[in-house]
């Protein structure tokens, strides 16, 4: 079972759709093995009267928070429509952004599910609360499970090990903010030299016999300003059974 991790924070703001860069972790498929919350501080410029009345009203703290999750909500729908943007045609997309993608053929278009959604919002948010970055958890379990546990029955020999990822992409980075710049840097996959051996691309663009029969697609968003990379993605792509 291959895992890596690939760091990178510089690269392209004016690229496809304004693509840029990122932290990045994958584990190969069954065929190849057995397969923020921030605080801040600030002066304080009114009365004791304005704090309560700004500060402390809960219907404007709920009103916040739906807006906040509607718009992170917005982020991670955009992440998976460039994915299929780029699987409708990925050739014309690697001239565009000079990456070689003449050998990778077009691809249906994933279908957004909620259940796998939920699953990779909460692993992203977790990695950023919590400060780590894997597909391991701390309580040492993998996504093959989380997902199962969600209600997006897999066979249960992808969850009998409960380390096991058959599904998820990972990405981190303080300036991880853009989707085109989380799916730029993950089809890069730069730390791997052999181009079938590129796990990040494999899973997005459906390269493989294994990816390429998968169809449903969930992504999550984390930050926290207290993390090291502040910025968490996790991307899952994934099918019910064989």
């Amino acid at each position: 079972m291959l895992t890596r991790k690939l760091f990178t924070y510089a690269l392209c703001a004016s690229l496809f759709l304004g693509l840029p860069s990122s932290c990045i972790d994958w584990e190969d498929d069954p065929e190849d093995t057995e397969k923020g919350n921030s605080k801040e501080e600030g002066e304080n410029h009114g009365s004791k009267n304005d704090e309560t009345q700004k500060g402390d009203d809960p219907n404007q703290k709920e009103e916040d928070k739906s807006e906040e999750n509607s718009s992170n909500l917005s982020l991670t729908k955009q992440c998976a429509q460039l994915i299929n943007e780029i699987r409708k045609d990925p050739q014309a997309y690697g001239r565009k952004v000079g990456i070689d993608l003449e050998y990778v053929q077009p691809m249906p278009a994933l279908k957004w599910n909620d259940m796998l959604a939920s699953v990779a919002q909460s692993k992203a948010q977790d990695m950023a609360d919590r400060n780590y970055f894997d597909h391991v958890d701390l309580e040492g379990y993998g996504i093959n499970i989380r997902i199962n546990e969600a209600g997006y029955e897999l066979e249960p020999s992808w969850y009998s090990s409960k380390h096991l990822n058959y599904f998820e992409s990972l990405h981190a980075g303080t300036n991880s903010t853009d989707p085109a710049y989380v799916v730029y840097d993950l089809i890069l996959d730069k730390s791997i030299s052999d181009v079938a051996e590129k796990g990040h691309r494999n899973h997005l663009l459906g390269i493989t016999d294994w990816n390429s029969s998968l169809y449903d697609i969930g992504v999550g968003h984390g930050y926290s300003q207290r993390s090291t990379y502040k910025h968490y993605w996790s991307i899952i792509i994934a099918k019910h059974s064989w």
